[in-house]
């Protein structure tokens, strides 16, 4: 492991070529590499320029790196995480439009940046997600255990992105359940909602969450029920 003392982060080494995971090439901010073998990372420059940022295989220890980077790349439209350890993680931002955080572990993660268009999330932990109210197309994976970390049983989540026009909901069974069973929850409008598709390992109950999108989702034009992608494919690493 390669460290960095002064912004928290640390640098597996890549991968041989024939490791399934590919290693990183050259992500770049603030004028230099993000990962380079070999060589510590110290993003401690300024770059106004930078407007998209991938980082895979990275870790993440000290909880105001995500601040760092937002306010190094004050035009940063598209961060992404993948198979990474953040932590306690925040971050606020105006200017992003596209956020991903998949196969990754994390005590905790915040997010206000009203003007994402675009939403990728896996909950392996607890999550609180301001206002949204440009979001476009959202991808949510809840791993096993994940409801735990999650107000109101997800009703706070779901109701987040019910402005969307495109969803895919996978391992969302108990929190629709939720949803539907519990009286004290408003029902929720998905009323630009044109595409949907759940995806769980069994569904227990079908006939409902069909029903309840055919009432509060009059604009929806496609709908996908599927329990058999989500048993082949593992999206998010459980917690350890």
């Amino acid at each position: 492991m390669f460290h960095s003392a002064a912004d928290g982060i640390s640098s597996p080494i890549c991968p041989t070529p024939s490791s399934t995971a590919q290693p990183l090439r050259r992500s770049t901010c603030w004028g230099r590499p993000i990962h380079q073998p070999g060589r510590t990372l110290r993003p401690s420059r300024y770059n106004p320029r930078m407007k998209k940022l991938h980082l895979a295989y990275m870790k993440f220890t000290d909880p105001s790196v995500a601040e760092k980077l937002n306010s190094g790349c004050p035009a940063l439209q598209d961060l992404s995480f993948n198979q990474s350890t953040l932590g306690s993680f925040k971050i606020s931002s105006e200017t992003l439009k596209t956020l991903s955080t998949t196969s990754c572990t994390y005590e905790g993660i915040e997010v206000s940046a009203p003007n994402t268009c675009s939403l990728k999330l896996g909950v392996a932990g607890n999550v609180q997600l301001h206002d949204m109210p440009s979001l476009v197309s959202a991808w949510v994976y809840v791993c096993p255990g994940g409801i735990q970390h999650l107000s109101r049983g997800g009703y706070d989540l779901v109701a987040l992105l019910c402005n969307a026009q495109k969803l895919e909901l996978l391992g969302f069974g108990s929190i629709l359940q939720n949803i539907m069973g519990n009286s004290a929850n408003e029902a929720l409008p998905f009323n630009n909602l044109k595409s949907l598709v759940i995806e769980e390992r069994q569904f227990t109950d079908f006939y409902n969450p069909f029903a309840y999108f055919l009432q509060f989702a009059p604009n929806l034009a496609s709908l996908t029920f599927d329990q058999w992608t989500l048993n082949k494919w593992k999206v998010c690493r459980r917690r350890r």
